[in-house]
């Protein structure tokens, strides 16, 4: 476990950090595009988490309450979109949005760019979003037929709260996994649409090192504070007592 911490996280951050404080020493960073940076990466974040939270809710619903050959098969496909490479995703909707009728405006689009982070990393929702169903039991689901008749003032009153930390907690690890997804960033985001992992991947390119340095650890520092408010956090919640 020391090995694992010290070369996963002290060796890289250290690195990081060197990089980050001779460039700010000399002042040859600035935090312009890297304020952009960040704000583009944390909204395609947590606009992707929703979306595939809301995506594969329905297909959990199917498996866990009415299992059928045909959700066992939508949730294989879902799963075997994180077995694809992104950037074989990323190539494939290229290819759909530049050959396809009428759906050449979403090439280089947000909704393309969001299109495929779910397709990459809804898989990660899909297990939170089965705990989620069967937080709800039965007998409180036949019994809130009997009070209250709309099914969605049921689904806001008493499946959502029971649901929620599960969601949270598939919604955080899509949105980690969505931070750092450079393939599919660099050939479908907009232009000028630059996130922390291509900002990271430009400076190094062009060998400034000390941005490198200053974007990691943004990018570090983000997905740690994010990985501990929404899901090692919420695993306390949801953790059986």
């Amino acid at each position: 476990i020391g090995a694992c911490v010290l070369f996963g996280i002290v060796v890289p951050v250290a690195s990081l950090g060197t990089w980050a404080w001779r460039g700010l020493a000399d002042g040859r960073v600035g935090f312009d595009g890297l304020a952009a940076a960040a704000s583009n990466t944390a909204g395609a974040g947590v606009i992707t988490a929703v979306a595939a939270v809301l995506v594969v809710l329905p297909l959990a619903t199917l498996l866990v309450r009415y299992r059928s050959r045909s959700s066992e098969a939508a949730s294989v496909a879902v799963v075997g979109g994180f077995a694809v490479p992104g950037l074989v995703i990323a190539l494939s909707l290229v290819f759909w949005t530049l050959n396809a009728p009428l759906v050449g405006r979403l090439y280089q689009s947000l909704p393309l760019l969001v299109a495929a982070y779910v397709i990459h990393f809804g898989s990660q929702a899909l297990g939170a979003a089965e705990d989620s169903v069967r937080a709800v039991p039965a007998s409180l689901r036949e019994s809130s037929r009997l009070l209250e008749p709309s099914p969605l003032r049921r689904a806001v009153r008493i499946d959502l709260p029971l649901m929620r930390p599960s969601l949270v907690s598939g919604g955080g690890l899509v949105l980690l996994s969505t931070l750092k997804e450079l393939p599919a960033t660099l050939l479908l985001a907009p232009t000028g649409f630059r996130t922390l992992a291509t900002e990271v991947w430009g400076s190094y390119q062009d060998g400034f090192f000390a941005e490198v340095g200053v974007s990691g650890l943004i990018l570090v520092a983000l997905s740690a504070v994010l990985t501990w408010v929404l899901v090692l956090r919420r695993s306390d919640v949801i953790r059986p007592r």
